[in-house]
Order: C-alpha cells, then sequence, then structure tokens
C-alpha cells in the first residue's frame, strides 16, 4: 500500500463515509514500533498477535482496552475500536474532532448498526476520551462538550427466542444415543437448565462441580454459585463418571465446538434455529413463567442489573394475560 492510500485510510467523517455508502471502508495501515501499545498494557491482553491497524491507537485506547476485566471484553472493545479507527482515524486525534463531525458518526452509526451497538460504539468512544482527561490531555469541559448528544436514542426488536418444550425433548431425544450423547445431554442441561452461557459452560472446571451445584467465571470474571435441579445434576453426574480425566475443562470442548454440536443437534432434531444464547433466554423465561421472582431470577442467570434479565423474557405476552385474568372485577351484578 501507498504511503498516499494509507492517510487515505485515515481520513475524517465527512471525507470517509459518503451518502452511497452502507458500511465503513476497510482498513489498513502501517504500525511504527513507535506506536506499539506501551509495554506494561501488552501481557495478559489475550488479544493474541496484534494486527497492523492497532497501531493506530494511542495509549489512551490502550488504557481504556486494559480497564476491561476479561478477555472476551477486552477482545470486544478491541474490535469496536477497529470500527472507530476506520471511521476516525488514529485515536490520538479524536479529541480534536469537532462536535460536528461527531454527530454525523451518530447519525451514520444509527443508519449502519442496531441502536444497542451503535451506543456501544458511542461508549468506547467516550471511554477512551476519558482516559485522555486522566491523562491531563484533554480539559473535563471539552469531553462533556464533545460527549453531548452521543447517543443513539430508540430500542431494538429484542432478539432471540425461547425454545419451546417440544422442541427441547427433541434436541434431548438426538442425545439417546451416538457418539459424545452423554457429554452433550450434560451440556445441554446446564445450558438449558441451569442457564450457563457458553463460555461458563466451555470453561467450567472439574474443581468447579459440586453435589447439586456448580461455581462458574462469568462476565467481568465475577464468580457465581448456580444450583442445579434433579435433571441436570443426572446429566452432568453421568458425564462425570466416564469423562477423560486428562480433559483440561469438564467437556473438553471450547465455545466453538459447543456451538457447532449444538447446531448439529438442532438439525437432526428438526427444531427451528436458535443460538446458543437462546438457551439463557429460555432458562430465564421458564423461570419467570413458573413464577419465580425476578431478584431470584436476576441471581441465577448472574446478571448485574434486573433490567438485563427482564429483557430476557421472551414469554410472548402470557405473563401479561395471566396477570390481568387473575384481576377479581365484582361486576357481576351489573351483568
Amino acid at each position: 500500500m501507498s504511503t498516499t492510500e494509507g492517510s487515505n485510510a485515515f481520513a475524517r467523517v465527512p471525507a470517509r463515509v459518503d451518502s452511497g455508502s452502507l458500511l465503513p471502508s476497510p482498513l489498513s495501515t502501517p504500525r511504527g514500533e513507535d506506536e506499539s501499545p506501551p509495554r506494561g498494557l501488552r501481557a495478559g491482553m489475550g488479544l493474541g498477535e496484534l494486527p497492523a491497524w492497532a497501531g493506530a491507537l494511542d495509549p489512551s485506547a490502550w488504557l481504556f482496552l486494559a480497564r476491561q476485566q476479561s478477555a472476551d471484553s477486552r477482545r470486544t472493545v478491541f474490535s469496536g475500536l477497529k470500527r472507530l479507527v476506520q471511521l476516525l482515524g488514529p485515536s490520538d486525534g479524536w479529541c480534536a474532532t469537532g462536535r460536528l463531525e461527531l454527530l454525523a458518526l451518530r447519525d451514520k452509526l444509527r443508519g449502519w448498526y442496531t441502536v444497542s451497538y451503535a451506543n456501544k460504539l458511542l461508549g468506547y468512544l467516550r471511554g477512551v476520551l476519558k482516559e485522555r482527561v486522566t491523562l491531563g490531555e484533554l480539559d473535563p469541559r471539552h469531553l462533556e462538550q464533545l460527549s453531548d448528544g452521543l447517543h443513539v436514542r430508540g430500542q431494538d426488536a429484542r432478539p432471540g427466542r425461547r425454545l419451546g418444550t417440544g422442541e427441547i425433548g427433541e434436541l434431548y431425544l438426538t442425545c439417546a444415543s451416538g457418539n459424545n450423547s452423554v457429554r452433550d445431554c450434560a451440556i445441554l442441561s446446564l445450558m438449558l437448565g441451569a442457564g450457563l452461557r457458553v463460555s461458563e459452560a466451555a470453561s467450567l472446571a472439574t474443581s468447579g462441580v459440586f453435589a447439586g451445584y456448580v461455581t462458574v467465571t462469568g462476565k467481568g470474571n465475577k464468580v457465581r454459585r448456580v444450583p442445579l435441579g434433579t435433571n441436570a445434576r443426572t446429566a452432568l453426574g453421568r458425564w462425570m463418571q466416564i469423562r477423560d480425566p486428562n480433559l483440561p475443562t469438564v467437556f473438553g470442548i471450547g465455545a466453538r465446538g459447543i456451538r457447532a454440536m449444538l447446531e448439529r443437534r438442532r438439525k437432526r432434531a428438526g427444531v427451528e434455529s436458535f443460538t446458543t444464547h437462546d438457551c439463557r433466554r429460555t432458562f430465564v423465561s421458564n423461570l419467570l413463567a413458573a413464577g419465580v421472582d425476578l431478584a431470584t431470577v436476576q441471581q441465577l442467570a448472574g446478571h448485574a442489573d434486573p433490567r438485563t434479565t427482564s429483557n430476557y423474557d421472551r414469554r410472548d405476552g402470557e405473563a401479561m394475560r395471566a396477570a390481568v385474568n387473575g384481576l377479581h372485577l365484582p361486576i357481576v351484578g351489573a351483568l
């Protein structure tokens, strides 16, 4: 790539994004030795070999990245920072970006992405700018001016779905026999019956398996204790009896492998497409449908905010219908 092409990749928003484009252009830029992340921030990032574009991140961006408490969060933020570099250029120039340019960026993101993802990217931008304040390189009043209005209003249609009882039964039938059937039955039971995230099921250690519950490390490296129902205990117990003790984790399979396994089981069962996170939505919805209070469901799901738990509810109005049907109106004499 020529020097001219490399500089064009870092042009500002009005020059970078035209009305006919639907997505940000690809980014490619060489990384100089002096542009590498600070040495103290490289260790333990969990990002693997850094791509060339990472040279466009300045110390404030790396500090913001370092504040993320898990490798998964850092990888997610890293991907988001790439999008921002594609749109705004190297992060050391973000604080010099004009307010109108940032509002133009907000409007473009609203057209390209879901409301939640657009706000996530804008949150990353504000986070990096806050680090500039921390480093004494940006006046807090300037940050307040730049941040004002950097939020996309609206609400996305809620993604995902709740698996029906019949669908779950069909999935379990595919685990009645065949290779890895006992293992896959146990994984299904922990995800549908205990609400484990796919990453939690993949990283579950034998030291975290107890009689009646498991301990898992969730988002933000938070450890929680998850009780198991009778069927989940039975399924996991069967697997623990036959598993290879040399496996590095309880199931010896990563998150990608679990996703592939569920897709194979889904196709074999003839079940409508679903994601691994739909298992958690099903877990939450079934508990709420059973009358379990929101605070308890929140704890079981490992959510920090009860609003997050509410967003997992996929009961399609059945709870509201049951609620109004339970109201007593002394109307008999008027009919």
